[in-house]
């Protein structure tokens, strides 16, 4: 109910805490797997289970858990080039093409190519709690219309995350962001692709992959310490 989901959205020091843990362990796996064994001719997937490995070694619980109907979650994904553009049943701005149509998480057979950006969105897990981070790698110089659209996305963030205080009001920082995005080139590329297109900024998170508070219109309680969300502006080419 709205009511127990606006208590879960504040947490304690224990559960900050379980957060963080969960933080831990999918940085470790992005920050030190991923360069290592990201390379031309790599497949998707090779260097998805790569990463899992990685996380499920540092005790990831092995269960990320999205309490909506109809909508499961796998750790995460590999998504090179267009495939991170692909239409996808995900309630999410990620496109995922996956192995299968009919279950597209984690990576597909497609092969990294030197020049082309890789979106790696994984979720950390630990004692119930998960931690959701996504990050850009590229084998290569990226290109010029990448390089951009990342410049433009820090600074999106660093605008957000600027006026994540106590007393700020959720819709009005989506409504703030909106304006800056509507002014740029990437106005029908920002939060998804198509019919991947997404009207949150970001999200809550804990005991679930999607808790309150909601970065979007219409969502007006203030913000409280104890508010742990996950910020996620992304640009598609």
């Amino acid at each position: 109910s709205r009511a127990i989901r606006e208590v879960r959205a504040v947490k304690s020091a224990y559960e900050v805490g379980w957060i963080e843990k969960a933080g831990k362990i999918v940085v470790a796996a992005m920050d030190v797997a991923v360069p290592k064994h990201l390379r031309r001719g790599v497949r998707e997937v090779d260097l998805g289970a790569i990463v899992e490995d990685e996380m499920r070694r540092a005790r990831h619980q092995g269960v990320v858990r999205v309490r909506r109907w109809n909508l499961e979650m796998h750790f995460g994904t590999v998504s090179s080039g267009a495939s991170a553009s692909h239409p996808c049943y995900f309630d999410g701005p990620d496109g995922l093409e996956g192995l299968y149509p009919a279950v597209q998480q984690g990576g597909g057979e497609r092969v990294i190519e030197e020049g082309v950006t890789i979106l790696v969105d994984y979720v950390g897990g630990a004692g119930g709690y998960l931690a959701d981070r996504a990050r850009i790698y590229c084998v290569g110089e990226p290109g010029k219309e990448s390089r951009d659209a990342h410049r433009f996305c820090r600074d999106v963030m660093a605008e957000i995350t600027e006026s994540l205080r106590p007393g700020a009001i959720p819709a009005e920082i989506s409504d703030r962001v909106a304006g800056k995005v509507g002014k740029s080139p990437w106005a029908r590329r920002f939060m998804g692709w198509g019919e991947n297109r997404v009207p949150f900024l970001g999200h809550g998170g804990g005991l679930d992959l999607a808790e309150l508070p909601t970065l979007a219109a219409g969502f007006d309680t203030p913000l409280v310490p104890g508010h742990v969300l996950a910020i996620e502006p992304k640009v598609f080419l």
